[in-house]
C-alpha cells in the first residue's frame, strides 16, 4: 500500500532576510511586520522541531522550511 505524503508550509524562516523578502509581498512595512510578527511569535528564524518521520525541505523561492510527513 502507498503511503501519501503532505508537505506544508511552516512560519519558519532561513534568515530575518528571508522574512522580509517574504512579507515585501504582503505587508506595507515588511521590516516592521517582520520585527511585530517575531515579538508576537507567529514566525520564527531559524528549523524546526520535526517528530519522528518528518523531513524538513527548504522552499529557496519563499525562504522559508517546510515539513514532509
Amino acid at each position: 500500500m502507498d503511503t501519501i505524503k503532505t508537505t506544508l508550509g511552516t512560519s519558519y524562516f532561513i534568515s530575518g532576510e528571508a522574512a522580509i523578502r517574504y512579507y515585501s509581498d504582503y505587508e506595507h512595512n515588511p521590516i516592521q511586520a517582520v520585527k511585530r510578527k517575531l515579538a508576537e511569535g507567529s514566525i520564527h528564524i531559524g528549523q524546526p522541531i520535526l517528530k519522528p518521520r518528518q523531513t524538513l525541505s527548504i522552499n529557496r523561492e519563499e525562504g522559508r522550511y517546510f515539513i514532509t510527513e
